[in-house]
């Protein structure tokens, strides 16, 4: 009887080890579902803190906002939301080469951000460089023709004055 019990307890730990051995595909399978959890995760933990950094410079709280927007950039240095907004703090700041450097490192990675001629733009407006500005004012209105402020930023180029006066990066 003892041996045909230990026959009995072997088979059963053998056969119970089995079961942790893995099934082909299924570690593939997982792996790629894990990789997807955390994408979604990171996708949302970026846009939380993006809306954080826009709540925190709406009221005021530049310093805030700069501080949930740089690890974001640094986790993503493609997100032109996040260095948009980062330009726009900077500029209000006249920290004007700072935000140009963010502005024109959106138009390397997408020469197609409208939002990006256009706030380069009115900085370049701002300090002076009215010639380059009206290029940005322009392609800004090539790439949406249906955007009001960005075909007035053109129209107000064409006059000597400054159109920056009185206009912040943020006010589109």
């Amino acid at each position: 009887m003892a041996p045909r019990f230990l026959l009995l307890l072997t088979s059963l730990a053998a056969l119970s080890g089995c079961a942790s051995l893995p099934i082909a595909g299924k570690d593939a399978e997982s792996a790629k579902s894990r990789e997807e959890a955390v994408a979604a995760f990171d996708r949302k933990r970026d846009a939380a803190q993006l809306a954080a950094a826009r709540d925190r410079a709406a009221h005021g709280d530049v310093e805030t906002a700069e501080k949930l927007l740089i690890p974001l950039i640094e986790r993503n240095p493609d997100h032109p939301d996040a260095r948009l907004l980062l330009a726009d703090l900077w500029a209000s700041q006249d920290r004007h080469t700072e935000a140009e450097q963010q502005l024109r490192l959106i138009l390397q990675r997408d020469g197609k951000n409208a939002q990006a001629h256009y706030s380069l733009g009115l900085l370049l407006d701002i300090t002076g460089r009215t010639e380059e500005a009206a290029h940005h004012f322009h392609r800004a209105v090539e790439l949406a023709p249906d955007n009001t402020a960005y075909r007035l930023a053109v129209a107000a180029a064409k006059r000597p004055n400054s159109i920056a006066q009185g206009v912040a990066l943020g006010d589109r």
